[in-house]
């Protein structure tokens, strides 16, 4: 197992070296950051940021710390972070039930490429962005493995996990709006779990889960810094963001959730769709539901390879300011909800045990919620596409689970198969971003 591991982590830091080595740090943010933090402490550093900017503590800490320090040590760290998370990502993907094997490790190494393009540059490879994204990102799904295993798979662990977990998941929650957010909803109702199920864990998750939400509204909700950069961006971006009529605030908004989740989700939805067609077409005695199921998302499966092809299908007019709307993309909105709803319900018939439904349902619906919550912000349309980066992490690992299923509902071909797309589907995404970044390193992709 350990050796297994060590060779995904060296996989990982293989695919990622090229991306790496090339990082410089750009103008805006990269470049203002290494001027400000060299006129002022770590403290006072922290505390301005939390008064007249942002809430988070770590994320500002991390920040100042490589801001003064050379870019080689961001570039160490970054693989160190890529390293860890390909690792527990193998580790979930265990604990789910999946076979040891190589297609595992592969498809592991790979996965954090089947991201949006965009997805992956801001989240990763922009140097602000990795230590607001994936750096914080990171010990939440490391400290959420351990409370999975004891939780809903019932396997013990030491005392030094409970503490390292719980650390891990304060680093996340004092951090990641999105994803704080995620966790202490998790955490709650793996607390009513454990409390019905009469678990021993169940102290340990009632202390994770209060403590928390108190630094989650400290940090993220109460901070001075919070309600100032509000404004600021309002002002800035979208003056009539709180004061739109609520029918076009419901309009802009269910526009833009669609665009984020369809369009900009990289191939993770595609796997996602696959994973459950292959499972229920090996099922015998299929039922009318189930039928319906795989018609849907075969349809959306197609639909979404020659996307180039049927653009209209894919225009949600998801843009600010617009009064009039086309009558396809109202069309088009409803028949796209209908299948991220059905996506729930496929994601629920191919699991056998209920502990896999409940948690491979609370990861998709995890993961449209941290979309959605981009509604409340005014910079939804400027952050572009790192605002999917957390949606994307738990849908890569509810991937792993539903292949877990591919273990007992498949012959050995089929699995194999499978293995072979998800590693194919990633090695393609791995080569498309060389091809962008041939010529040098560029910060922002598109939308």
């Amino acid at each position: 197992m350990k050796k297994i591991i060590a060779l995904n982590a060296v996989i990982a830091c293989i695919l990622m070296c090229f991306f790496v080595s090339i990082v410089s740090r750009g103008g805006g943010d990269d470049y203002n950051f290494v001027v400000q933090a060299s006129q002022c402490s770590i403290d006072k550093w922290i505390y301005t940021r939390f008064m007249t900017h942002s809430g988070r503590v770590v994320a500002e800490a991390f920040i100042w710390i490589f801001a003064r320090i050379p870019l080689v040590c961001w570039k160490v760290t970054t693989m160190l972070f890529f390293c860890v998370f390909i690792v527990y990502i193998y580790k979930y993907a265990i604990m789910f039930g999946n076979e040891k094997n190589y297609f595992l490790l592969f498809a592991c190494a790979i996965s954090p490429f089947w991201m949006n393009h965009g997805t992956f540059v801001d989240g990763i490879l922009w140097v602000t962005g990795a230590m607001n994204y994936m750096w914080i990102a990171v010990p939440g799904v490391v400290g959420s493995y351990y409370v999975a295993k004891t939780v809903f798979f019932n396997e013990s662990i030491s005392v030094w996990q409970m503490v390292g977990s719980f650390f891990m998941m304060m680093v996340t929650i004092s951090s990641s709006e999105q994803m704080g957010l995620v966790l202490i909803v998790l955490l709650f109702l793996a607390g009513i779990y454990s409390f019905i199920k009469h678990l021993e864990c169940k102290k340990y998750i009632c202390t994770l889960f209060f403590v928390g939400s108190i630094i989650y509204i400290l940090d993220m909700v109460l901070a001075p810094g919070v309600a100032m950069r509000t404004e600021r961006a309002i002002e800035k971006r979208i003056p009539d963001f709180l004061t739109v009529e609520s029918y076009l605030r419901i309009e802009y908004s269910v526009r833009w959730i669609m665009d984020a989740l369809i369009n900009h989700m990289g191939i993770l939805l595609n796997f996602i769709w696959l994973t459950v067609l292959v499972i229920l077409y090996m099922k015998k005695g299929k039922n009318i539901l189930e039928k319906f199921i795989m018609i849907l998302l075969l349809g959306a499966e197609i639909a979404t390879l020659f996307r180039a092809r049927f653009p209209r299908i894919f225009d949600f007019q998801a843009t600010w300011g617009m009064r009039e709307f086309s009558k396809l993309s109202y069309c088009m909105i409803a028949i796209w909800i209908g299948i991220l709803a059905i996506t729930g319900v496929g994601v629920i018939s191919v699991c056998k045990s209920n502990k896999k439904k409940v948690v491979a349902e609370l990861l998709l619906l995890a993961s449209y919620a941290s979309t959605a919550m981009m509604i409340f912000s005014p910079t939804m349309y400027e952050s572009g596409c790192r605002t999917v980066f957390h949606a994307s992490i738990l849908m890569i690992i509810l991937i792993f689970l539903l292949m877990s299923e591919m273990e007992t509902m498949t012959k050995r071909m089929e699995k194999v198969s499978m293995w072979i797309i998800l590693t194919g589907g990633g090695v393609i995404q791995w080569i498309k971003l060389i091809n962008f970044f041939k010529d040098g390193f560029t910060i922002h992709l598109k939308w």
